[in-house]
């Protein structure tokens, strides 16, 4: 909340004053909705927007574009809430912006320790390099021609790169603005790449679909880019929380679940549901054997030592976790979004929920 309140209250001291954030929450759990809703209605150029995206992954790509959707004037600037902007900021994006033409921009990395946020230019700090293309001033009709960010990379992707590939191929001046960092980025804690934050070889499996997709220049075909979820119409985040819910469960392979998910959702008619529940028995099982507490044990001592050994049990390819049930259920979603109307996901160490619904 500290960053969010740093990075809107840098915008208070802009030298120019033409300009109005839309503040997208991403799905937010309801406590910091709250927080953060009570947060941006104090300050008069924000509008906050609410995407009830809950039980979705996490998707750059689509909350920029609930924002894009939104944008009245004829420039938009991609940012995220961690940024403290200098004074002059709007002032030199006004005097960048040019019809056919997109700038990306560097930003200062404010160091872990640091404190002294009256004064965040007091030293030189490092600065991002021309390939980290997530701070962008673009034409909002140039936008709208590209149908926005591909909305494919969620997670953690590749959507800005993508974005630079697509506006080259379209002929579109770009540049990286770096006469100045016009930014600070306030330090946080780093995302994780562990198999519970990320699908098990996602950054491949993204580059494997930028390249497939390297001549398409405009994306999100066949579907709503950008769309707006509202708290009301989420009907499969209403049923993962009933619990009347009555969840088909399954607690064999994941191969095996995939499979009966794309079974029955291809016999599915328009506007059916499904909904699949796996339970993690045997991990659960082999992880309070003898043998299961012995690699837990010696995996903690290489972590601590920071070798990179990952040690895996003999028996592994007899059991499936709630990570592979995930990840391949993850890859069917993508593969069927344009005819999936709604869906929600749900995971703990245990058990792994799914709520699809067909257009």
């Amino acid at each position: 909340m500290e960053r969010v309140k740093r990075s809107l209250d840098s915008l208070t001291q802009q030298t120019e004053k033409n300009f109005n954030v839309i503040f997208v929450d991403y799905g937010s759990d309801e406590k910091y909705k709250n927080e953060i809703s009570r947060l941006v209605s104090g300050y008069s150029f924000c509008r906050y927007v609410y995407n009830n995206t809950r039980g979705m992954p996490w998707n750059r790509s689509h909350a920029l574009n609930t924002g894009i959707r939104m944008v009245e004037a004829g420039f938009v600037f991609t940012a995220d809430i961690d940024m403290i902007f200098k004074t002059n900021f709007v002032k030199t994006l006004l005097s960048e912006k040019k019809d056919r033409a997109v700038s990306f921009f560097s930003v200062n990395y404010l160091p872990q320790n640091f404190s002294d946020w009256n004064n965040p230019e007091i030293k030189i700090y490092e600065k991002s390099k021309n390939f980290a293309l997530g701070l962008a001033l673009l034409p909002v009709t140039l936008l709208n021609e590209l149908r926005g960010y591909d909305e494919f990379y969620c997670f953690w992707g590749q959507e800005d790169n993508d974005m630079k590939h697509r506006l080259d191929k379209a002929g579109v001046q770009t540049k990286f603005y770096d006469r100045e960092a016009l930014m600070h980025h306030q330090w946080h804690q780093p995302s994780t790449a562990s198999e519970k934050e990320l699908p098990a070889g996602w950054r491949v499996f993204q580059n494997d679909y930028f390249h497939s997709k390297k001549e398409l220049v405009t994306r999100n075909e066949n579907m709503e880019w950008g769309k707006l979820f509202l708290e009301n119409e989420r009907v499969s985040l209403q049923m993962m929380n009933d619990p009347l819910t009555t969840f088909s469960l399954h607690n064999g392979s994941s191969s095996f679940f995939i499979f009966d998910l794309m079974r029955q959702f291809k016999n599915l008619p328009a506007s059916g549901t499904l909904v699949f529940e796996f339970n993690d028995v045997n991990s659960a099982a082999h992880l309070q054997s003898r043998l299961g507490k012995t690699i837990s044990f010696l995996q903690r001592k290489t972590d601590v030592l920071n070798i990179p050994v990952n040690l895996v049990s003999k028996f592994r390819n007899l059991y499936t976790t709630v990570y592979e049930v995930r990840d391949e259920t993850i890859i069917f979603i993508l593969s069927n979004k344009d005819i999936i109307a709604d869906y929600c996901l749900f995971m703990d160490e245990k058990k792994f929920k799914v709520v699809v619904f067909k257009k």
